[in-house]
């Protein structure tokens, strides 16, 4: 009976197997959506959450189903789409908007307050399933999102202080030379980018970029900008008792639409099946009529956008030489390098030659870009290959790149390259060294710091007619310095710092300090900062400080010597400032989600 028991253990245990291996053979994913049951992605997964992939057709409502809730993510801060009631309740036409839309689809609804910024990314990491916030359809969001029917079409509006000046504005050149403040990350910016900037008909400090409107407009009653554009319903709230005034509307109509991730669309369908359930009940009519105030027949009638004709992607295949997936290639200091990957076609629009490889962001190491010399057709794969040099400073350093159509729009997976310079033997400046009757000692507080650090520089030199400070890529002519000082520095990334001491015999000595910068991943970016004039100017003047933050950023201090001048400040914008005789040293700070950055930059008022 033993034996018996154990061979029937056996043929059980293979039948078993077999069973489980016909069914894996058979199941098609048509039928294991129709179970409710699919690859299971967790979001909270941490490589999830280093490497994002995009979900499958019926994953998001799967998902939706499995977990019987449907995750809208919206700013409330841009009433009256989306805001906060007097009880602390999320309230506005997107809300009230979501929670029919939830209805229809018979599942409770979850919102979600997100910086209006950051819910592309918390639809692409699954934070949120749909994201409604006063959206605008523009190419540049429909390359990474997928838009459903529009259901609001609205007009932006100016708004201005009483008594500034600006009585009305009939054009957007009417703005040229003004400070504007737009929210960062609207379609107004980029309207006024392209009409303003892009044409040379005001610099790019004029455009202040905010987080919220509700911050550029507490920045136009204290005078600190000339005019806001926004939505024209939000900015009817602002007007009246705030001494604020409406001086255009109606320069530029944009379309709202609800995003979801790129190809889910099983979940777009559904939810555009809704919209049209609730337009033709007059749901959304009456929705605008309650939270906009207009009647049905000033409603604008609501077309549905045309999808583009094709569709650009591309995905990384392999990196074909200085392979970097697994460890850093080494290369030597200031050593040209090729470094090649091979991508494919991933989307639907041919690559035409005007399409190209370009620089992203980080570390640029003298690259330039690769162009698509013949037709690579969808489907289909080629090598691209970019002409690089390894920087001359020791570290590891990492550049990003990215395809753009013929339009400049870019598309699809960024790749990178990344390499490690060898440190050199440390030079002995840490301790004083007499030369020729010159004393200089050159040292700093630490020389390896995370991104978003400050750290002291300091120096003592003796017996010297002159001493300069200053960074390299910088004129040391622009950076005096005394004998005896420190400095607060807060580098972005690996950067030497040089000491120029001129003896008094007219000889000069020099000395170098390299401050290692270790990434930190995604912080925000101080892409530029400086002031107008640069280095030194005369007594009784004044600068302009100009700054502009990229990222994901959530709030901005500007300061000098350590004193808030600017809390709150626009991502990008500039400010005039008169500081007294003496070294005036500017500080930028940028918070968010993945840490603080912080740069600064000097300028010496001469005294008379």
């Amino acid at each position: 009976m033993k034996s018996v028991s154990w061979r029937l253990k056996i043929i059980l245990f293979v039948a078993l197997v077999a069973a489980a291996a016909f069914s894996l053979l058979v199941l098609t994913p048509g039928a294991t959506a129709a179970t409710g049951f699919g690859p299971q992605r967790s979001v909270d997964s941490p490589a999830l959450q280093t490497t994002p992939q995009p979900p499958d057709d019926a994953s998001s409502w799967s998902r939706i189903r499995a977990a019987n809730v449907m995750r809208f993510g919206t700013s409330a801060d841009y009433p009256p789409f989306a805001y906060y009631d007097n009880n602390f309740r999320l309230d506005g036409l997107d809300v009230a908007l979501a929670k029919k839309l939830a209805e229809k689809l018979g599942v409770p609804v979850e919102i979600k307050d997100i910086a209006f910024e950051g819910l592309p990314g918390a639809l692409e990491i699954g934070q949120i399933d749909a994201a409604i916030a006063a959206m605008a359809i523009t190419p540049e969001r429909q390359q990474t999102m997928d838009f459903s029917d529009v259901y609001y079409i609205s007009e932006d509006a100016v708004l201005s202080r009483v008594g500034s000046g600006i009585d009305e504005v009939t054009k957007v050149e009417d703005l040229a030379g003004k400070r504007i403040g737009v929210q960062r990350g609207t379609i107004f910016e980029s309207w006024l980018t392209s009409s303003l900037v892009d044409t040379g008909l005001t610099d790019a400090t004029n455009l202040f970029a905010y987080t919220g409107a509700d911050l550029a407009v507490n920045d136009l009653k204290r005078g600190r900008v000339d005019a806001v554009v926004m939505d024209l319903e939000p900015a009817k709230t602002f007007i009246g008792s705030s001494g604020l005034r409406l001086v255009a509307e109606g320069l530029n109509r944009e379309m709202f639409a609800i995003a979801v991730p790129k190809g889910q669309r099983e979940l777009l369908g559904l939810i555009n099946r809704s919209l049209d359930e609730l337009k033709t009940e007059n749901v959304i009519a009456d929705l605008v009529q309650q939270y906009v105030g207009q009647d049905t027949a000033d409603q604008a009638p609501l077309p549905t956008p045309s999808p583009p004709p094709c569709v650009d992607a591309m995905a990384y295949v392999s990196d074909l030489t200085f392979d970097d997936s697994v460890r850093v290639p080494v290369v030597p200091r200031g050593q040209p390098f090729q470094k090649g990957w091979r991508v494919r076609n991933a989307g639907t629009c041919p690559w035409t030659p005007g399409y190209a490889l370009t620089f992203a962001g980080g570390d640029q190491m003298g690259g330039v870009s690769a162009q698509i010399v013949r037709e690579v057709a969808p489907g289909a794969a080629v090598d691209l290959y970019v002409n690089l040099t390894a920087p001359t400073t020791p570290g590891k350093f990492r550049g990003f790149w990215q395809m753009k159509n013929d339009q400049a729009v870019p598309f699809g997976e960024r790749i990178w390259v990344s390499i490690e310079t060898p440190a050199p033997a440390p030079p002995p400046t840490a301790t004083p060294v007499p030369s020729r009757g010159t004393f200089i000692d050159f040292r700093a507080g630490r020389t390896n710091i995370r991104q978003g650090e400050c750290v002291d520089i300091g120096w003592n030199v003796q017996n010297a007619s002159a001493v300069y400070f200053y960074r390299e890529g910088t004129n040391w002519q622009d950076n005096p310095a005394i004998g005896q000082e420190k400095r607060n520095v807060c580098p972005q990334f690996t950067t030497k710092y040089y000491l120029r001491v001129v003896r008094p015999d007219g000889g000069v000595e020099m000395r170098e300090i390299v401050i290692n910068v270790q990434p930190v991943a995604n912080p925000p970016v101080i892409a530029m900062l400086d002031t107008v004039p640069p280095g030194t100017m005369p007594a009784d003047q004044c600068t302009t400080v100009r700054w502009d933050v990229q990222g994901d950023a959530r709030s901005v201090i500007v300061t000098r010597n350590g004193v808030t001048i600017w809390n709150a400040a626009p991502l990008r914008a500039s400010l005039q400032d008169c500081p007294p005789p003496g070294r005036a040293t500017y500080q930028v700070e940028a918070q968010g989600p993945g840490g603080t950055t912080r740069r600064s930059v000097d300028l010496t008022v001469n005294s008379r």
